[in-house]
Order: structure tokens, then C-alpha cells, then sequence
């Protein structure tokens, strides 16, 4: 049940990825496509800029003679230091000055260069909007379903005991087990109501989460909540709700919040991780031998690993080298990929003192030679690679995608092995003949 769920939350977040993925290059192949119309719009403009810098007399004869040939109309500019107040007119900022244009003339081609402007930032700003509520939606189902699954389980804990139902209610049910359903789908629809907050306290004290993993984490999860409300509820606008939910916040009450491409990426990585730990850890409570757990684990943080989400890609391993019942091997692997985290997130002094104190001769071949790779100790790791290849504890492919070998892959040693060793060599030809 629980991997079953996980599974669809996944294919539910690689959904919406491929989706911004695909909509995202379309947007930006017709703006860049349809900005080239407005590409000599501002062009007056930059003129009159020039104009009013140049000291050569010479050349601000030329450079008015050269506006005069391409519009039509005056162009006055009005220099100002920074800290004198703000104007409303169109500015630009450069050097410590801020320059103010009146254009008197056909202006047209100017307004219509101003408004596609606007039109193609709302254009990328409602692909963004509307993709992260559609991701709280997916992490709201997820919510519920696990709350569904723990209250069908354990129905004296969801608080129903002394709900009182309507002679009306009683008879549209035919059984007790279908007043306690209703009883329990009305609790959870009521949660889902709530804020963000009341959902993770009824983790604590219901299901007795500890969830340690989300403290880092809390106020950003409070805030995206908090901006998917605004836009569902208010059209993007600050408002005194948002300011009391959202610790720090360096915005005021009407100022208009947008979602770029940066803040989605980021919100759709933290929710996919923690609420998969969430999951995770309700898994350990009520199955806590259950192995296909590690596994889940180490695809989660092995996807963040490729894509270089090292902040992301810890949380699963530092979760599963707590999980008590897991196996020793996979715990190993989740504490190298730790490590592989810290050390690029950090550097590798960082870590340099507590690597060299591990003893991992009584390991496998491949966590050695993934512990020689985090040391960058080059001359045991290509002692081990041999073997590892040629037994095939280590499939070639792996050779070439594992994340902590990457500064391995990096040496000269590395070129020279690729080109003797006969698997490899018949791997990449393989690879070749396929074209791949």
C-alpha cells in the first residue's frame, strides 16, 4: 500500500515537471519569436539616452540627426541621482543615475513593445501559478490519502467516538462501518480546510509522527502554502493572512507575489521529498522490517543525486540511515550518499576528517571503491575498479552514471582504463552500434 502510494504521488510530481517541460520551450520559442517585431521599438529611446550622456558635440549632432530619421516626435530625458524620490515615468537605472524619457510623438510601437512585455511575463508567470497549485493539489490528495489509509486502520484514534449523527444520516447508512466511514471522510475533508500547520500537528498527535525532517523546512512549506492561497483566494496580492503565516517576510501588505521558474523547481523538489518522507515514516511505524522501504529511499534520493539537488537529495539518505530494521548495505549506501552531499554542498575539507576515519575493509568491493572515489584517493580506487568491473559487482554502466564517481571519471587514469579493459570496451561499443 504504502509503495503503491508513493508511486502514484511520483508519477503525479514527474507529471508536472514534463509538463512545465514541455509548455515552458513552446512559450519561449513564441515569445522570442514574437519579440523580434518589437526588436527597433525602443530604439528612440536608447537614442535619446545616448544624446543626453555624450559630451562630444559632434557626435550628439549625429546621434539626433540619426532619431530624427527614425521617429517622429521629441523625446525629452530628465537625469536624477537614485536617492531623490521615485517618478513615475518609464526609468532606467545605470550608473548610479536613473533616467526619466517624456515621449511626445506616435508612440504606438513603444506601447505595444511595453505590452507584450507585460503580456509575456504573465504568460510564464500563469504556467508557474497554475503548476504549483497544481502540485499542493497532488500533495493534498497525498495528505488525505494517508490519512485515509491510518484512520481505516486504527479508527479509534480519528477522533470519532462522540460524533453524533442527524436520524437521517443513520438511515442513508447500512452498516456501522459506513456511519464510521462517513464519520472519518468528514474529518479528513475538514482537515484539508485547514492550514498547513493543523495538518502536520494532527501528524504529531494522531498518527505520533516525529517529523524532524520538515524543521529545516517549515517556514518555506508554510510559505508556499501561504502564496498558493494568495493566488487561489486573493489574485496574487500580499495580504494581513499571508504576513501572520510567513515568519521574515520582506514583503507588505498589496504587493503582488509571481512564481518564476527558480521558486517552482524548488517547491516541487521539497514537497516530493518530504511528504515522501512523511509517508516513509508512517511505513516505519506500522512495517518497520519492511525492506522494500530502502529501496523506495534510494531511488528517491538517487533522482536528486543525478540532477545535482544536493540540500534535496540528503534528506532520503539521512532518513533511511535512521531507519533501525532497514539493512546494513543500503544504510551504507544512504551514509556515502550523505557524504557525496555534504561534500558538494560544502567541499571536501568539510568532510575530508571524517571519511578518513571510516574502516570499510570488511565491506563490499563497491562501497570501498565508492569510499576511495569521496577520499579522491585515485591510486585505490583504480587498484579496485578492476575487479569491480570484472566480477560485476559494479555493472559498467554504473561506471559512468554514479554521481560519486564523477571525480574519478575526471582523470587520466580513468581514460587509460576505459580503453583497456575489455567490458567496458564492449559496453561502449554496444552503446555505439545502438546508437545511444
Amino acid at each position: 500500500m504504502y509503495l503503491e502510494l508513493l508511486e502514484r504521488f511520483k508519477r503525479s510530481i514527474d507529471g508536472l515537471r514534463d509538463f512545465v517541460d514541455l509548455i515552458q520551450p513552446m512559450l519561449n520559442e513564441y515569445h522570442k519569436k514574437e519579440s523580434k517585431k518589437h526588436d527597433k521599438a525602443f530604439a528612440p529611446i536608447a537614442l535619446a539616452r545616448q544624446i543626453q550622456i555624450e559630451d562630444d558635440l559632434e557626435k550628439k549632432i549625429q546621434l539626433q540627426e540619426r532619431l530624427a530619421e527614425i521617429f517622429d516626435g521629441e523625446i525629452d530625458v530628465t537625469v536624477e541621482d537614485l536617492e531623490k524620490e521615485n517618478r513615475s515615468e518609464e526609468e532606467v537605472v545605470k550608473e548610479g543615475k536613473k533616467y526619466s524619457f517624456e515621449v511626445k510623438g506616435d508612440t504606438s510601437r513603444i506601447d505595444a513593445a511595453f505590452e507584450f512585455g507585460v503580456k509575456s511575463n504573465e504568460q510564464k508567470n500563469l504556467l508557474y501559478v497554475n503548476s504549483l497549485i497544481s502540485l499542493l493539489s497532488s500533495s493534498e490528495w497525498f495528505y488525505s490519502q494517508l490519512l485515509h489509509f491510518f484512520y481505516d486502520k486504527n479508527p479509534h484514534v480519528a477522533g470519532i467516538k462522540k460524533k453524533t449523527l442527524t436520524l437521517e444520516e443513520l438511515k442513508s447508512f447500512g452498516t456501522i462501518e459506513d456511519a464510521e466511514k462517513y464519520l472519518i471522510d468528514s474529518k479528513i475533508e475538514g482537515l484539508l480546510r485547514s492550514s498547513f500547520l493543523d495538518w502536520m500537528d494532527t501528524l504529531k498527535s494522531e498518527l505520533s509522527l516525529g517529523l524532524g525532517y520538515l524543521t529545516d523546512f517549515m517556514n518555506e512549506l508554510i510559505e508556499i502554502y501561504q502564496r498558493r492561497n494568495l493566488f487561489v483566494h486573493n489574485g496574487g496580492i500580499v495580504n494581513s493572512i499571508y504576513l501572520s503565516k510567513v515568519t521574515n517576510s520582506n514583503k507588505s501588505i498589496g504587493d503582488k507575489l509571481s512564481v518564476d521558474e527558480d521558486y517552482l523547481d524548488n517547491a516541487i523538489d521539497k514537497i516530493h521529498v518530504l511528504f515522501s518522507l512523511i509517508a516513509c515514516e508512517l511505513w516505519k511505524t506500522d512495517l518497520p522490517e519492511d525492506e522494500e522501504r530502502a529501496d523506495f529511499l534510494m531511488d528517491l534520493n538517487y533522482g536528486y543525486l543525478k540532477r545535482g539537488k544536493w540540500m534535496v537529495a540528503k534528506l532520503p539518505n539521512i532518513f533511511l540511515t535512521k531507519d533501525a530494521k532497514q539493512p546494513v548495505i543500503p544504510k551504507t549506501y544512504a551514509q556515502l550518499n550523505c557524504w557525496l552531499c555534504e561534500k558538494r554542498i560544502k567541499g571536501i575539507d568539510k568532510v575530508k576528517a571524517e571519511l578518513e576515519k571510516q574502516d570499510f575493509s570488511d565491506k563490499s568491493i563497491v562501497i570501498q571503491l565508492a569510499l576511495s572515489a569521496l577520499r579522491e584517493d585515485e591510486e585505490i580506487f583504480f587498484k579496485l575498479l578492476p575487479k569491480a568491473i570484472n566480477s560485476e559487482e559494479l555493472p559498467v554502466k554504473y561506471l559512468f552514471d554514479f554521481p560519486i564517481l564523477e571525480e574519478m571519471r575526471s582523470t587520466k587514469s580513468f581514460e587509460l582504463f576505459i580503453k583497456q579493459n575489455e567490458k567496458v570496451k564492449e559496453y561502449k561499443e554496444n552503446m555505439q552500434a545502438n546508437n545511444v
